[in-house]
């Protein structure tokens, strides 16, 4: 697909209202705590269940397992916390829209493609 016909269906989307283009308000932020509870509780309740199985099935040890969940989980909330949290403070948009903004449509096309195909692969098991 050609980069004149990505900003044609680029600028065709940008005529949509999309509350996710605009800066969360201040009155809408959440305490950290809050935020690393939501992300913990996302990660535990999805993934890692379909990923410990997989790895129960061929030999893990349930002890290696749940000891891998809480460290996986605690890095992933550290990460997120301390790399990611800041970001999103300080810009107070999505991750799709902020990396259109540095990158522009043609990336966030090419970022729609990958997630999707991601997702078929998931859910096909």
């Amino acid at each position: 697909m050609s980069s004149t016909r990505i900003a044609s269906i680029a600028a065709r989307m940008d005529t949509l209202y999309e509350f996710d283009r605009e800066p969360v308000s201040l009155d809408k932020l959440q305490s950290g705590s809050k935020f690393a509870g939501l992300f913990a509780g996302e990660h535990v309740a999805a993934t890692e269940f379909v990923i410990g199985a997989f790895f129960v099935l061929h030999g893990v040890t349930a002890k290696d397992l749940l000891l891998g969940l809480a460290v996986g989980n605690l890095l992933a909330v550290l990460s997120w916390t301390f790399v990611c949290a800041p970001i999103a403070v300080r810009t107070r948009l999505t991750l799709y829209w902020y990396l259109r903004r540095i990158a522009g449509p043609g990336v966030t096309w090419i970022y729609n493609i990958a997630s999707a195909v991601l997702f078929f692969i998931l859910a096909g098991p």
